[in-house]
């Protein structure tokens, strides 16, 4: 019995990464702005893709810190999931380049309203602090959205 209830699991959560990643995958119009490289602008903005910071994260999370934490970031990415944090900020996730982990977006109270506006699949943009990474995903913090 246990043996078939860890091969169902597996089978299961395969199956589930394969159907989340197909639902939310973006299009090629859209991946763009999610694999775009860092550029750093002259009043020291880095303009990067959700999917490239994810991906600099997840190989080397040193060097990403290093570069990324505490800046100010301006993200592209899709927006895969939308909630409230324990202070009724809005949250959002955006697509990482791994469906289980995305870029947590933390949204100022001010852009509530912009946020009850947004819908899973959305492309946006906003102009955020970098917060590191935790438990496997990057943070960005005081966000609004560009």
């Amino acid at each position: 019995m246990p043996k078939h209830f860890f091969l169902y699991t597996v089978l299961g959560v395969s199956l589930a990464g394969f159907l989340f990643s197909r639902v939310i995958a973006p299009s090629p119009k859209q991946k763009s702005g999610q694999y775009a490289e860092p550029v750093k602008s002259p009043d020291g903005v880095y303009s990067i893709g959700a999917v490239r910071l994810w991906r600099e994260y997840e190989e080397n999370e040193v060097a990403a810190d290093t570069r990324y934490k505490g800046q100010r970031l301006r993200v592209t990415g899709i927006v895969v999931n939308i909630e409230r944090d324990y202070d009724g900020r809005p949250v959002l996730h955006l697509f990482g380049g791994n469906a289980i982990f995305p870029t947590v977006v933390t949204l100022d109270k001010a852009d509530l309203q912009g946020a009850a506006q947004l819908k899973k699949g959305d492309e946006v943009v906003v102009r955020c602090i970098g917060a590191g990474r935790e438990m496997r995903m990057p943070q960005l913090e005081r966000c609004l959205m560009l």
